[in-house]
């Protein structure tokens, strides 16, 4: 009984923080799903890139959740600073993107040129989600544990 009951809280608090913003663990998830895709479909580039064009779809819902999530953990000016970061990458994806249409994506087909550009485009996306998760996960941990200070005792973090 009390296994079962330990189970269902780490189910219970699991859960929970999963609504608030994306774990990397369901990162990993998307990551493990893209690549049996492509492995499934190693026939064709066009295959292939339909696999990472999902992936990156999946990559962005998760990074809004994850924006969504991350504002009750800061105070108002940290999460416009946030989101100033936000908008900052998403100028530089936007920028990169014309990049990557001006060059590997000029002549398509045939289509390992344009899988090139899909590619960067699913890597750029999943760094960006990684990166997000983690720093809402170690402010979380941050917060709750507090950090070490030289001498290696915990204070408290803020």
């Amino acid at each position: 009984m009390k296994k079962f009951l330990v189970l269902f809280l780490f189910l219970f608090v699991s859960v929970s923080y999963a609504l608030d913003y994306t774990t990397q663990e369901e990162l990993k998830k998307i990551e493990e799903e893209t690549q049996k895709c492509i492995d499934k479909n190693y026939m064709t580039d066009y295959a292939m890139m339909q696999c990472s064009i999902e992936g990156t779809k999946k990559y962005k819902v998760e990074i809004d959740r994850t924006i969504k999530g991350t504002k009750k953990y800061l105070s108002k000016t940290q999460y416009e600073q946030y989101l100033k970061t936000q908008e900052k990458w998403e100028e530089f994806m936007g920028e990169y993107d014309k990049l990557l249409k001006q060059t590997y994506e000029k002549h398509c087909p045939p289509y390992l040129a344009c899988l090139s550009a899909v590619d960067d485009r699913y890597e750029y996306t999943k760094h960006r989600a990684e990166d997000l998760s983690g720093f809402i996960g170690v402010l979380q941990l941050f917060k709750k544990e507090g950090v070490l200070d030289d001498e290696l005792n915990f204070v408290q973090f803020e």
